[in-house]
């Protein structure tokens, strides 16, 4: 399956994206091909293959979740340059 070049400008602007004409084409190209990619992936039959946590074996597994006391307020807030009604202080990056 192909992607127009429609498709793929609309996929820019929806992710906020300017692409030049040749950078579009080559947008196209990437998009089709990952969607060829998915297409044969679907085609697989994976009954009784078990879903996998990660991608690659970890030496490391996740530990359980165990509940402990909180770090106290005062010590969180040592190292804050500034803080503000019992939390961190923050510049504001965004209006109304």
């Amino acid at each position: 399956m192909t992607i127009s070049l429609e498709e793929t400008q609309h996929i820019a602007t929806l992710a906020r994206i300017a692409l030049d004409d040749d950078e579009l084409v080559t947008m196209q190209r990437e998009l089709s091909a990952i969607i060829e990619i998915m297409a044969d992936l679907r085609e697989l039959d994976l009954d009784g293959v078990p879903a996998t946590l990660h991608a690659t074996i970890t030496s490391c597994g996740l530990r359980e979740d165990q509940p402990r006391a909180s770090l106290p307020r005062r010590e969180a807030l040592a190292g804050a340059p500034r803080t503000r009604d019992f939390g961190f202080a923050v510049p504001k990056v965004m209006d109304k």
